[in-house]
């Protein structure tokens, strides 16, 4: 063997070509919540985390929790997942973050998300028809209508009275 080969051997490199292959670069996922971050009791909500297209699984993580709160696999043919809540509540309010897994490692987690339900806004219901339509909402001061009701209640009550007066001083005439 030559110096020079011996050289190139014990210093690890090798006249043979290689192949370089290249390493995929993971980034940090995209959290994000439709219809929005902030929702009312009960309302449908679903959490979507955007990774890379090579992404075997992903990973819903709340803050405070030891484990994943949930897992899911990719959308097909795409590179997110989506986590759907039928019904939000109170007690699934809080930060939210994702990972997902490939088949070279973990990524990066997400930035958070908070999520936060609110409890009684102004609300309308849903009429059956036009006629049944309905506004919930702040309690009104009816002061005004009541005392006109009363009075027109007052006035009825006396005139019955006259009445009654009357039909009964007129049967004592002889």
């Amino acid at each position: 063997m030559t110096i020079a080969f011996t050289a190139l051997l014990y210093l690890g490199l090798s006249l043979i070509p290689m192949t370089y292959v290249a390493a995929e670069i993971m980034g940090k996922p995209t959290l994000r919540a439709q219809p929005g971050s902030v929702m009312t009791r009960g309302m449908q909500l679903t959490i979507s985390c955007e990774g890379t297209s090579s992404a075997q699984e992903y990973y819903l993580y709340k803050e405070g929790s030891p484990d994943p709160w949930r897992r899911q696999s990719p959308l097909e043919h795409g590179n997110k997942a989506e986590f759907f809540f039928p019904s939000f509540h109170p007690n699934e309010a809080g930060r939210y973050r994702c990972y997902y897994r490939t088949h070279t490692g973990w990524s990066e987690r997400s930035d958070f998300l908070d999520l936060m339900v609110t409890e009684v806004p102004e609300t309308t219901s849903q009429p059956q028809n036009m006629s049944e339509a309905t506004i919930v909402s702040q309690p009104q001061d009816h002061t005004v209508e009541n005392i006109i009701r009363m009075g027109v209640s007052g006035l009825i009550l006396t005139l019955l009275g006259i009445l009654l007066f009357e039909a009964c001083y007129s049967r004592r005439r002889p």
